[in-house]
């Protein structure tokens, strides 16, 4: 899905339709010390755009979070 979003945003502004501007990924979550946070896991530019290198960039911000959570 994330990938999908992002090619969707890469073609419109292919057509000059938006800004070039960095897409981010922004986790919602609830933490019992923290409350609630919103944090930026993703950021992308728009040479970026490769599936593989996304799901790669994806998994290790997941971990990360995942890591915080012990």
């Amino acid at each position: 899905m994330v990938t999908t979003i992002i090619k969707a945003r890469a073609a419109t502004h292919k057509k000059g339709k938006i800004p070039v501007k960095p897409v981010e990924l922004i986790v919602r979550r609830v933490d019992e010390k923290r409350g609630l946070t919103d944090e930026v896991i993703l950021r992308l530019g728009q040479d970026e755009m490769d599936e593989v290198a996304i799901e790669h960039k994806l998994i290790e911000a997941l971990h990360k979070i995942a890591k915080h959570m012990k």
